[in-house]
């Protein structure tokens, strides 16, 4: 009789079919020529990266100057210079780009647990094609890279990355083990380049509950060393990204205070609906306040009712709970790590309020994207509760299940993501036209502000007037804010010196018809006035101690061929921390050990094959 598990044709079949209906279903959002405004950050950071690659290689961009007038751009925890999707930036049309990455980070994310759970945990077929397909539809990952935050997308690698470093662990020849592990440590370190600087607490996190279940099954603790220096290698190659954004972070404060659940019976009635049921659209209700509006991509993390339906069936044939203490102590453990990360939504816990020191969370006031890891763990424990149950039909089942999957997604309200994607103003950025033949004509020649006909900072705050040779000065950053809180005293100092007026169309509008009256500014960058120049020194936001950043942070006027430099995409001399050099240089040594590591093993390898 042909089943799933002995016919590798209808299983493989099955699967592509999965993956196509995933693909037809997330990429469709990026046709419907509207986008979530946080897209604009994204394209105009791989705009610059293509610019700043053209004019200078690889030389590392620390600032850039088509935003803000002036900005850190390597210590920005989203930048991405560094990444898979930079390099198809350089050739590919924008939306080109994000749907082949979007396409790569899915078939990843889908492969690798389906390899976690069919050959690290030793799974059925059945289970682990289940377990794979609740990980690869869930909303979460999708829905942040959809709407721009393509540095979540970078969860999708987690379970490729752990593979590798698990299969590690079963090598008799400890050349191959090495050279998986450094192979992985690589994967890690460029997620970290990939904007994953910004959830590497979450990735962190996904990791430890991995290596977990990995030393529940099999008692073997050699898997916490080779996850570990896989992560420890990853990290070294990354010190200089990791040092330098939160060096950075840690010197601005947003006024955002985070988000904390009223009560546990709220948090657990949000809960269902964050991972099993229909998300809400709002959470206002549910909280004790609320700085910032959420939207669908915060509040969706999806994994479908299957997880809850298949732990009811799993309960009801009497699991035996085993007596292995050893078992007992990390599955306990796991209980223990899981509780914390729900903790941490509540204000009233000593726990909440020392976690929100460590760097990066600091900055975070969606304290639940802290639950994000226990997708990964739900999609495995799921596959885990299938696999110990045993049905006369289960190729019927499975196909139920995956049937159920499917159906809950089709399902899903699509006019709560598009009511995010209002943002039109995007056609410039996404029909730019940079390359080797106009390169020279990028370069930043004015400052620009635009205010309402009140004068307060309420227009458009986009990034696309570096297309003009213009630099904005408020731009969207969300480190500094989401009123930009932390941007407005830097930027205050500026002069501009002409004055326009604008008809602009509404951010948020639709209706082409509808202008709004704006009062536009411009200024010169090279404007002098009591010894500064009219633009910013974003080396002040790193180490303003020694860069002359006393007053304030604007370029001394002694410092004109910098600033010459700077507006032409050039890289300029600034005194670094310290400790930013000693990491700049360990991850330097650490990358090229790595890379003659690999290059050895594949001449050694060539010579006397495994």
């Amino acid at each position: 009789m042909l089943t799933l598990n002995n016919n590798k044709v209808i299983f493989i079949s099955l699967a592509v079919l999965i993956f196509a209906i995933h693909q037809i279903m997330f990429l469709s959002y990026l046709n419907i020529g509207s986008f979530h405004f946080d897209y604009q950050s994204a394209l105009s950071r791989l705009i610059f990266g293509k610019i700043w690659f053209l004019k200078n290689g690889l030389t590392v961009p620390w600032f850039t100057p088509h935003i803000c007038c002036g900005a850190p751009f390597f210590s920005n925890p989203q930048s991405e210079f560094y990444s898979p999707i930079q390099f198809l930036f350089l050739f590919l049309k924008p939306l080109t780009t994000f749907k082949v990455i979007f396409f790569i980070y899915s078939f990843l994310g889908y492969l690798g647990s389906f390899l976690i759970l069919r050959r690290i945990f030793k799974l059925t077929n059945n289970a682990a094609l289940i377990g794979s397909t609740i990980f690869l539809f869930n909303h979460y990952f999708a829905f942040h890279y959809l709407s721009g935050h393509i540095g979540w997308g970078l969860f999708s690698i987690i379970p490729i990355f752990f593979y590798i470093s698990a299969i590690s662990l079963d090598q008799t020849n400890k050349k191959y083990s090495f050279f998986l592990i450094t192979s992985s440590a690589l994967i890690f370190a460029v997620m970290m380049h990939s904007g994953g600087t910004r959830i590497i607490m979450e990735i962190l996190v996904s990791v430890f509950f991995l290596t977990l279940l990995h030393l529940i099954k099999y008692k073997n603790y050699k898997i916490i060393l080779y996850v570990s220096i896989s992560v420890l290698i990853g990290l070294l190659i990354s010190a200089s990204k990791i040092y330098a954004a939160w060096s950075f972070v840690e010197g601005l404060s947003r006024n955002v205070a985070p988000i904390y659940f009223d009560s546990i019976w709220k948090f657990i009635s949000v809960f269902f609906d964050f991972f099993f049921l229909s998300p809400r659209e709002s959470i206002e209700n549910d909280v004790g306040s609320i700085s910032a509006i959420l939207s669908i991509e915060e509040l969706s993390f999806n994994v479908t009712i299957l997880p809850l339906l298949v732990f009811i069936i799993y309960l009801r044939n009497l699991p035996k709970f085993t007596d292995d203490k050893f078992k007992l102590t990390f599955s306990f453990i796991l209980f223990i790590s899981v509780f914390i990360l729900i903790l941490l939504n509540f204000s009233n816990t000593a726990l909440g309020s020392v976690v929100r020191k460590i760097p990066f969370i600091t900055n975070d006031w969606i304290s639940f994207r802290m639950l994000a890891p226990l997708i990964i763990l739900f999609s495995i424990l799921t596959a885990m509760m299938f696999d110990k149950i045993s049905f006369k039909k289960n190729d019927i089942l499975t196909i139920f299940f995956l049937s159920i999957i499917i159906i809950q997604n089709l399902s899903f309200d699509r006019n709560k993501l598009y009511n995010i994607f209002s943002h039109t103003n995007l056609k410039d950025l996404l029909n730019y036209e940079v390359s080797r033949s106009n390169i020279d004509e990028y370069n930043i020649e004015k400052i620009l502000t635009i205010l309402d006909k009140d004068s307060k900072v309420d227009g458009p705050k986009q990034h696309d007037f570096f297309l003009e040779n213009q630099s904005i000065q408020f731009c969207y950053f969300s480190v500094f804010g989401y009123d930009l809180e932390a941007l407005k005293p830097i930027v205050k100092p500026l002069i501009f010196n002409h004055h326009e007026i604008w008809n602009i169309k509404p951010e948020f509008s639709n209706d082409q018809s509808v202008n709004q009256t704006m009062n536009v500014y411009k200024g010169d960058p090279f404007f002098e006035r009591n010894g500064n120049l009219n633009f910013i020194n974003p080396s002040c936001y790193l180490n303003p101690e020694e860069n002359n950043c006393k007053d304030n942070f604007l370029f001394k006027a002694t410092y004109k061929e910098e600033l010459t430099k700077f507006l032409n995409y050039k890289p300029f001399e600034f005194k670094q921390l310290k400790l930013q050099i000693i990491f700049n240089y360990l991850s330097l040594i650490t990358f090229i050990f790595t890379l003659i590591s690999l290059f050895l093993f594949f001449i050694r390898n060539k010579k006397n094959p495994l």
